[in-house]
C-alpha cells in the first residue's frame, strides 16, 4: 500500500521496530551467532534543495532481548550497528533525496543448535516487537537440515502467499536466490546522481556473513561494497578496491558448505564483480572449494543468481561462458547442487555434465518463482523455440549478463542449439510461482520438494530425491573430468 510521497506504508508507527529478519552469522564450538536486523521510523522524501534530516541512531539503540521460554527473556544483546543512509535521484527520478529509517544490526551469540528462542527487538524508551521466534540452525555437521530457497520476489500477492508458505514448510534457513527486490531497476540504482553509491539500500539492511573468519563482528553496511562505480568507460579499473562480502562468500550450515557467487561482470556504467579466470572471486572460488572437509560436510551447495542450466526460452543459454569456466570446477570439486532464480519459473534436474546425464555430476535446481510483477516465465525452449534455435547466428547475450569475451557462447548438443523436446535431464518443469524445499536428510540422501503458491497449505505438488553415487568421490570425479576433457 503506498503512502503520501510515493513510500510505502509503514505497519507500525513511531519507532516501533518493523522488517525483522534473522542471519545466520557464523557457527563456533560455542554455539550460533545470528545477525538479527530490523529497521525504526519513517523514511523521508524531499527535495534536494531543501532535504529532509537524517535520524540520530544513537537516540534510538537497537536491543535484543531473548531467552529459550516464551516470556522469560532474560538475556540481551546490544549492538552498535545502528546507521541510516540517504541518496538523491536524478532530475530523471524527479530530483529528491531519500532519507532512510535507521536501520539495526545486533549479533546474538553463543545460541545453541538445533534450539528454539523467544525473542523481540527494540529498545525500552521508544517500546519493543512483539514477541517472536528464532529455530536456530543444526550445529555444524549435523543433519538432517531444511533449507527453503526462492528467487525474484518482488512485492506482489504472490510474493506474500510464497512467504506465508515457506512460514508453513518450516525450514531452519531460508536461501535468496537473487532479485530480492525490483526497485531501481534490480537495486543497482543507476539513477543515483550524488556520490555515485551502488547498493546503498541492500547492503544497509542485508549484510552477509564474514568473508573473513578472524573478524566475525564485522558488519559491513556500507554502499558500494560487492560493486563499484567507474563511470561511463566501464573499466575495472583496480578489483582490490571492491568489498567481497556482499558478492562472494560461504558459510557452513549443519551438514552443508554453502557458497555464494556472482556472475555479474562489468555492466556500464557499472561494473560489478568480476569472475573471469583472473579475478579474485575465481582464485577465492578454488581455494573455498578445496578447503572444504567433506566428511564434516557431505553436502556442497552453490547458489549464483543466473539459472546455467534450464529449458525455458527466459535467459535460455545466458551463462555459457560462464559455465565453461566453473563448470569443469564444481565437476572436479563434487559440487553437488547448484541453486539459481532469475528464470521466473521451477524446473530441477538430474545430476549432469555438459548437458549430459552424469551420476557424479551436479544437479541443478532453478526457483525464480517468488512472485515478481514481470510475472512467470511461461515458455519452453522446445515448446516455442525462438528463431535463434533454427539459425544460431542469430544468439545473442542481452546487455544485462555480459561476460569477460563480450561475445555469446552458443553451445551444441547432437547439432542443436535447442533441443526439440523436454531434455532428458530436466526431471521436472513448472512455469508458475512457489518456493522449493531441500531436506539434507543424510550424508547421502536429499529431497526436494516444490510447493506451488494455489495448492493447500503444507503440500507440496513435487518432490524429487537426490541420492550420491558412492562411486563418486573427490578423486573419482576429478579423474572422470579429465578423462572428459
Amino acid at each position: 500500500m503506498a503512502a503520501p510521497g510515493g513510500l510505502m506504508a509503514r505497519a507500525v508507527g513511531g519507532f516501533q521496530p518493523e522488517g525483522i529478519h534473522v542471519t545466520p552469522w557464523q557457527y563456533t564450538p560455542q554455539g550460533w551467532t545470528m545477525l538479527v536486523s530490523w529497521q525504526t521510523g519513517d523514511a523521508k522524501l524531499g527535495s534536494s534543495g531543501a532535504p529532509p534530516q537524517p535520524y540520530d541512531p544513537s537516540k534510538v539503540p537497537g536491543m535484543v532481548k531473548y531467552g529459550r521460554q516464551q516470556g522469560m527473556l532474560d538475556s540481551t544483546a546490544t549492538g552498535k550497528t545502528d546507521i541510516v543512509y540517504s541518496y538523491k535521484y536524478d532530475g530523471r527520478c524527479g530530483g529528491n533525496t531519500y532519507q532512510s529509517p535507521i536501520i539495526h544490526h545486533v549479533l546474538v551469540k553463543g545460541l545453541s543448535p538445533g534450539a528454539t528462542y523467544s525473542y523481540v527487538v527494540g529498545n525500552p524508551g521508544d517500546g519493543f516487537s512483539k514477541e517472536l521466534n528464532l529455530k536456530v540452525p543444526p550445529a555444524v555437521g549435523q543433519l538432517p537440515l531444511r533449507l527453503a530457497m526462492v528467487g525474484d520476489m518482488g512485492e506482489t500477492p504472490y510474493s506474500a502467499r510464497v512467504v506465508d508458505n515457506m512460514v508453513v514448510s518450516d525450514s531452519d534457513i531460508v536461501l535468496m536466490l537473487g532479485d530480492l527486490t525490483y526497485a531501481g531497476n534490480h537495486e543497482l540504482e543507476m539513477q543515483l546522481a550524488n556520490n555515485k553509491l551502488t547498493f546503498a539500500a541492500y547492503n544497509a539492511r542485508y549484510p552477509g556473513p564474514p568473508l573473513l573468519k578472524s573478524s566475525p563482528d564485522a558488519i559491513n553496511v556500507s554502499p558500494n561494497y560487492g560493486s563499484l562505480f567507474l563511470g561511463s568507460g566501464g573499466r575495472f579499473k583496480n578489483e582490490q578496491w571492491v568489498q567481497t562480502n556482499s558478492s562472494y562468500y560461504s558459510v557452513d550450515v549443519s551438514g552443508a558448505h554453502i557458497v555464494s557467487m556472482s556472475n555479474y561482470v562489468s555492466y556500464a556504467p557499472f561494473v560489478l564483480v568480476p569472475w573471469g579466470k583472473d579475478s579474485k572471486q575465481y582464485s577465492w572460488l578454488v581455494a573455498d572449494l578445496a578447503s572444504v572437509n567433506h566428511g564434516q560436510m557431505p553436502w556442497l551447495l552453490v547458489m549464483v543468481h543466473s539459472a546455467p542450466r534450464h529449458s525455458f526460452v527466459d535467459h535460455y543459454k545466458e551463462m555459457e561462458e560462464f559455465m565453461s569456466l566453473y563448470e569443469p570446477i564444481f565437476y572436479k570439486s563434487r559440487v553437488d547442487m547448484v541453486l539459481s532464480g532469475h528464470v521466473h519459473a521451477a524446473e530441477i534436474t538430474a545430476a549432469q555434465y555438459n548437458y549430459s546425464v552424469d551420476p557424479c555430476g551436479v544437479v541443478y535446481m532453478t526457483v525464480g518463482t517468488g512472485g515478481t510483477a514481470e510475472g512467470p516465465s511461461r515458455s519452453f525452449i522446445d515448446a516455442k523455440p525462438p528463431s535463434y534455435c533454427k539459425d544460431p547466428s542469430q544468439f545473442d547475450v542481452p546487455d544485462y549478463q555480459p561476460s569477460p569475451s563480450g561475445r555469446a557462447l552458443p553451445t551444441f548438443q547432437d547439432g542443436l542449439l535447442c533441443p526439440a523436446s523436454q531434455p532428458k535431464w530436466s526431471l521436472f518443469r513448472d512455469p508458475t510461482m512457489g518456493h522449493g524445499l531441500l531436506t539434507l536428510h543424510n550424508s547421502t540422501h536429499a529431497d526436494w520438494q516444490w510447493y506451488h503458491t494455489t495448492d493447500s497449505r503444507g503440500k507440496p505438488t513435487k518432490q524429487v530425491w537426490v541420492i550420491k553415487d558412492p562411486d563418486c568421490s573427490v578423486g573419482a570425479a576429478a579423474q572422470q573430468q579429465q578423462q572428459d576433457s
